[in-house]
């Protein structure tokens, strides 16, 4: 599954968001993703090994286009003083459904079969497309547009500050066009027929045709690789080792050890939505720049779980299973402010490979996350050590705090 995951973030996902229609995009995804889970247990019953790994990459290669996707959408669809929220609300739904999941799996599994387990949430992505994709048309509307402000050698007047004129550098939010979000307004327009639409003006030709070297050289650039890779071992480890821990730890059975995983998710839930209305409501108000609130929200979201997973590790009293969930819900909830920091600079710092950048360091974040837990494995199988496993994610978060305060800005970098 990661492997097919990194791929389409890197190669697919954020590329073709940034020549396609993302909505397009997104929607093939969904396809995609949902068929090859309702064939995994085709593919798992016929005991050939090769045929289900196929299947979970070629599923993984499908989910990997969203979050690239949805970084393109909210660029195009959503006005600029609510895009935060809005990324925190579709990034929410992470957590949303790994709630719903730890509380449905082990239902469904214990009443029907594990078999059951995919074929409904196979449907249940087929359920949400056949809503979701009548409701918005291929383009952006023009609505999402800012009020453009006078710009004089370069800066913006009238105290606006220098992040605001650069988002606003080119004459549409989108590079993809003006159609109305629902089909068949009268209120919005689209490109007149023959007219080339600016997507086509915008769209790079080949993959290799991104400035690669331009990305690389970047230090914001490799600020956000690192926070964006150390939430992804963050988040994989917990998601995929949660449950152990609490069986290993305080020998809480599978049942219960779900339910007790679904508070840190659901404070998790909680910090990334307030992080998104706190991201909002500090830009808008002017209270600090764009810079300043995505570093401030992000050294919440590092430092946080840093300092929670440390006291876990090193704590004498850490045999408590009260102190283990209420640590790991203080980090999860501090964990999702980073949905106001680095989640939503790359829709800051380019108009026009926002998607791209997104893929890339989401490849990271998914490379990293999944190497990191294979290593809790390793580490689990000769040492039994969660302390050090805490130690090592908390190290990471530290170190991620510094380079993103260090060198991280919200001003245009790539356009």
């Amino acid at each position: 599954f990661n492997v097919g995951h990194t791929i389409s973030n890197l190669m697919v996902g954020g590329y073709l968001a940034a020549n396609v229609s993302p909505k397009s995009v997104l929607s093939w995804g969904v396809v995609v993703w949902s068929l090859f889970t309702l064939l995994t247990p085709v593919a798992a019953a016929t005991t050939w090994l090769p045929a289900l790994l196929l299947v979970r990459a070629l599923m993984g290669l499908g989910e990997g286009v969203a979050f690239p996707t949805m970084q393109a959408i909210m660029k195009g669809w959503v006005p600029v003083d609510k895009r935060s929220r809005s990324l925190s609300l579709i990034y929410s739904g992470h957590q949303i459904g790994s709630i719903l999941s730890l509380l449905m799996s082990p239902f469904i599994i214990s009443t029907l079969d594990v078999s059951t387990l995919f074929y409904f949430y196979g449907a249940l992505g087929f359920l949400w497309l056949s809503v979701w994709d009548p409701m918005v048309s291929p383009y952006p509307p023009s609505s999402t547009q800012a009020p453009a402000p006078v710009i004089s050698n370069g800066s913006s007047s009238g105290g606006g500050s220098p992040e605001s004129a650069a988002m606003l550098s080119s004459n549409s939010i989108s590079a993809y066009g003006t159609i109305s979000v629902m089909k068949g307004s009268s209120l919005m327009s689209s490109p007149s027929k023959g007219e080339t639409p600016p997507a086509a003006k915008m769209a790079v030709s080949h993959l290799r045709d991104l400035p690669w070297r331009l990305f690389l050289s970047n230090k914001c650039f490799w600020a956000l690789l690192m926070a964006h890779s150390t939430f992804g071992i963050g988040y994989n480890m917990l998601i995929a080792w949660l449950p152990t821990y609490y069986n290993q730890e305080f020998k809480v059975d599978l049942r219960g050890s779900s339910l007790l995983s679904i508070l840190p998710w659901l404070m998790m839930a909680l910090g990334t939505n307030a992080s998104g209305w706190c991201a909002d409501a500090l830009i808008n108000s002017k209270l600090l720049s764009t810079t300043k609130t995505r570093k401030l929200l992000q050294m919440v979201g590092n430092l946080g779980p840093g300092l929670c997973l440390m006291y876990l590790a090193l704590a004498p009293q850490r045999g408590a299973l009260f102190e283990a969930v209420l640590m790991l819900s203080l980090s999860m909830m501090t964990l999702g402010m980073q949905a106001g920091g680095f989640a939503s600079t790359h829709t800051d710092i380019s108009t026009r490979y926002a998607s791209a950048l997104f893929g890339i360091t989401n490849a990271g974040a998914s490379l990293a996350g999944s190497l990191f837990v294979y290593g809790v494995g390793l580490i689990l199988d000769h040492t039994h050590a969660w302390s050090l496993i805490f130690q090592l994610v908390a190290i990471c978060n530290f170190v991620s705090a510094i380079m993103y305060f260090s060198l991280a800005t919200s001003e245009l970098q790539f356009d």
